[in-house]
């Protein structure tokens, strides 16, 4: 047996990500064309208005208008872990006009709005008088509401352009002649950072602190019939297994006046895991290459309703590549594990996707029936996409990773060898002689076993990139008799 030492692995990046057991032919290439996926409902985590951290809500400074504002969402289901995870997603909006953030001001008594105007109730003088002589400064001014009074839908924020302001002294209201607005009509620039760092202190960074955490595990059923076509083919699936566990944090950056994106990206953290053993029967000399998909993209979303819907979609399936000389009965599996993979993927910039980690624990195995010529690469896909929807679809992208780990077996055998049992010594004696850098095996018999790897980023529509691609020798063994 030979081995062949595992590097660490220094690039990679993105939005989906895909794992696969591939052929050796899948393993030498990487498609660019990333169409985007068809979602399926899954459970869906929404986020609501929170309270900001570590907020003062006494301070008299939240009545004075200000051109920023920053506004908080966070899980309101009392075990998130059942919908998609936990976590917050923090939004900062730079506006067209002086805002003020209602929910901000403990002085705030009542708020109650209707189609014109938005009325404000104090509970003491001061805050009135405050909030009076610098909201009356304003030419236009925009208030904030949070599901106070009849102002905005549930798990939702209001935002009010105000023209005109009213004050009544003795019953300490201030009445806003007010429309309802859309955030891309009074905002400039949207920030928004999903993780659990405070907005106030956004900034680029390679790794942000994942918040969302999205388990998923799948198994067939053992026996599951893959491919049939009688007479000459049957591929049965003995064991598909697979499990992951994927957190995930990101930035958005958007310029409305220049109606762009400026920045979004991801970082996500990623364990896999896999066990697939696939067997087949030929009754004959055969070629084929199929894909068994028994599922669709599976969306776990986190939902802040009008804002912001992200998420990865999760599926599974699996590959064979077959060819053999003769009738023969093939076996071909790997149990593969990474649970430290971390990637981030930018993508504006695919210059700025790197990963770290990746590094796999593995155990492949093959064996044939009977004398032939005998090609056999069995594969288990497992893909993670991310998918984020921005205000209704004023931006709608999907990116992703690749992480294809294969096996590739080729035998040319006189006997049946089980390479999940094979020694140097065999049972009669025999010696397995390792040859390496060496094609031949005289009269001997051969299997050679190459474990493939490969990385590929991409955005959809708009770039992909290779950014791993190795081969490691894990046997290259002769039978002398």
């Amino acid at each position: 047996m030979a081995r062949t030492p595992w590097s660490p692995l220094g690039a990679a990046a993105l939005q989906v990500l895909c794992f696969s057991f591939v052929s050796q032919g899948l393993a030498q290439s990487c498609a660019a064309n990333y169409p985007p996926s068809v979602p399926v409902a899954g459970d869906t985590a929404t986020l609501g208005p929170v309270p900001a951290p570590d907020l003062d809500t006494s301070d008299p400074v939240h009545l004075i208008p200000a051109a920023k504002a920053s506004l908080y969402y966070g899980s309101l289901d009392p075990e998130p872990s059942k919908k998609g995870g936990s976590g917050s997603v923090n939004m900062n909006l730079e506006l067209n006009h002086n805002t003020v953030v209602l929910e901000y001001i403990d002085a705030v008594d009542s708020v109650k709005c209707t189609d014109e105007s938005v009325i404000v109730a104090f509970k003491n003088a001061a805050g009135f008088e405050t909030a009076m002589q610098s909201w009356s400064l304003e030419e236009n001014l925009i208030l904030i509401t949070n599901h106070l009074g009849n102002c905005d839908a549930e798990f939702e924020r209001g935002f009010f352009k105000v023209d005109q302001i009213v004050s009544n002294q003795s019953n300490l209201l201030i009445t806003c002649n007010a429309s309802k607005q859309p955030i891309t009509q009074i905002a400039e620039t949207c920030e928004l950072a999903f993780s659990s760092l405070p907005a106030g202190k956004l900034g680029k960074r390679l790794t942000l602190d994942p918040s969302f955490s999205i388990p998923f595990s799948k198994a067939l059923a053992n026996d599951t019939v893959l491919v049939s076509e009688p007479p000459y083919l049957t591929v049965i699936a003995d064991q598909a297994a697979f499990s992951s566990e994927i957190t995930f944090s990101g930035y958005l950056y958007y310029d409305f006046w220049a109606f762009k994106l400026r920045e979004l990206y991801f970082d996500i953290d990623a364990g896999f895991s896999a066990d697939v053993a696939v067997s087949a029967h030929l009754a004959a000399a055969y070629n084929k290459s199929f894909a068994y998909n028994p599922s669709d993209l599976t969306y776990t979303l986190v939902n802040i309703p009008g804002i912001v819907q992200l998420g990865p979609g999760v599926a599974f399936g699996l590959e064979m590549d077959i060819s053999a000389s003769t009738a023969v009965d093939v076996a071909a599996g790997m149990s593969i594990a990474m649970p430290d993979g971390n990637v981030h993927v930018d993508l504006l910039n695919s210059v700025n996707t790197v990963a770290t980690g990746w590094t796999p624990t593995y155990h492949p195995y093959a064996n044939i029936s009977a004398q032939a010529h005998v090609q056999a690469d069995a594969s288990a896909t497992v893909t993670v996409e991310m998918a984020l929807s921005f205000l209704g679809g004023l931006v709608d992208l999907s990116s992703g990773l690749t992480a294809k780990p294969g096996i590739a077996n080729t035998f040319l055998l006189d006997a049946k060898l089980d390479t999940a049992h094979a020694k140097n010594t065999t049972a009669t004696g025999a010696i397995l002689d390792t040859h390496i850098g060496d094609n031949s095996c005289g009269e001997g018999v051969s299997w050679k076993s190459d474990f493939t790897f490969s990385l590929d980023a991409f955005a959809t529509r708009s770039w992909s990139t290779t950014l791993v691609e190795t081969g490691i020798p894990l046997w290259d063994l002769c039978y002398q008799f």
